[in-house]
C-alpha cells in the first residue's frame, strides 16, 4: 500500500505479522543499557500526519525504521539466528521475544533480556540481581552481623554464594560465605571477634564462580561490649 501526505511524500505500509504463527527478534541499540529503547509498533507522526502500522518511511534522503525487529521465523521453525552487526561488539544491549499470528502481535510473552557480549560477541556472564541490608548488627566480643534480602533479576546467572569481604580495617578477618538458598530467604552473615572501637568496611558479594557483583558496602565500629542489654520485658498471662 501507499499513502500521500499533504507534502506528497510516498508512505510504505507494510503488515509484518501476516501468516503464523511467529516469533519476532527485538534488538535495542548497541551500548545503551535500557530495556525502554526497545522500539515497538507504535504511532509516529511525520509530517503533521498520524500513521498506524509504519513499517518505513522513504523520503528527503532518510530511511525511517518503525520498529527494531531483526528478524522473524514461523512454524514450524523452532529457532532464529541472528548475526550481530560489529557495532554489538563489546557491549550491553536488550533484546525481547514476540509472537505474532494473522497480522497480530502479541505485546509480551517474556520479558526484555539484557544481553552482554565481548569482543568475540560471545555472550558475557553478569549477575544482575541485587540486595538490600535490613539490619547491621553488634553481637558479642565484638562481632557483626548483617542481615540483607536478595532480590533476583530475569537477567543475567543466578549468584551460588554470597561473601562478605572486609576491605578497610585495623585486623583482616577471613571471608565469610553462605549459600544462596533455592527457596526466597532472608540471609544473614556473621563476623566474630573484631577489634574493639576499630573502624572497618566490608564488602557483600554476589559470587558464581569467577562472575561476582558488590552488592553492598558496610561500615560498622566494632564494639567488645556487644549489643546492649535488653529492657523493659514482662511476662504476659496466657
Amino acid at each position: 500500500m501507499r499513502l500521500f501526505g499533504r507534502r506528497q511524500n510516498i508512505i510504505g505500509l507494510r503488515n509484518r505479522f501476516t501468516g503464523g504463527p511467529g516469533v519476532s527478534l527485538y534488538l535495542g541499540p548497541p551500548g545503551v543499557d535500557d530495556a525502554s529503547r526497545i522500539t515497538y509498533r507504535r504511532r509516529r507522526f511525520l509530517n503533521r500526519q498520524h500513521f498506524v502500522g509504519l513499517d518505513a518511511w522513504t523520503g528527503g534522503g532518510e530511511f525511517f525504521l518503525h520498529d527494531s525487529i531483526v528478524a522473524q521465523v514461523t512454524c514450524p521453525t523452532e529457532e532464529i539466528t541472528y548475526t550481530l552487526p560489529a557495532e554489538y561488539t563489546s557491549t550491553t544491549f536488550w533484546a525481547q521475544l514476540r509472537t505474532f499470528e494473522g497480522g497480530l502481535e502479541n505485546p509480551s510473552i517474556y520479558g526484555a533480556q539484557r544481553i552482554s557480549v565481548d569482543s568475540d560477541q560471545e555472550q558475557s556472564n553478569t549477575i544482575d540481581g541485587s540486595a538490600f541490608v535490613t539490619a547491621i548488627q553488634k553481637r558479642d566480643a565484638g562481632g557483626l552481623r548483617v542481615r540483607f534480602e536478595w532480590l533476583p533479576a530475569i537477567t543475567g546467572i543466578q549468584p551460588t554464594q554470597f561473601t562478605l569481604t572486609r576491605t578497610a580495617g585495623p585486623t583482616s578477618p577471613a571471608d565469610v560465605t553462605v549459600a544462596v538458598s533455592s527457596v526466597p530467604t532472608a540471609y544473614q552473615i556473621d563476623v566474630a571477634s573484631l577489634t574493639d572501637a576499630g573502624a572497618y568496611t566490608f564488602n557483600l558479594v554476589a559470587e558464581n564462580g569467577a562472575v561476582t557483583k558488590t552488592l553492598a558496602v558496610v561500615n560498622f565500629t566494632a564494639d567488645a561490649a556487644g549489643p546492649s542489654s535488653v529492657t523493659g520485658l514482662s511476662a504476659a498471662a496466657c
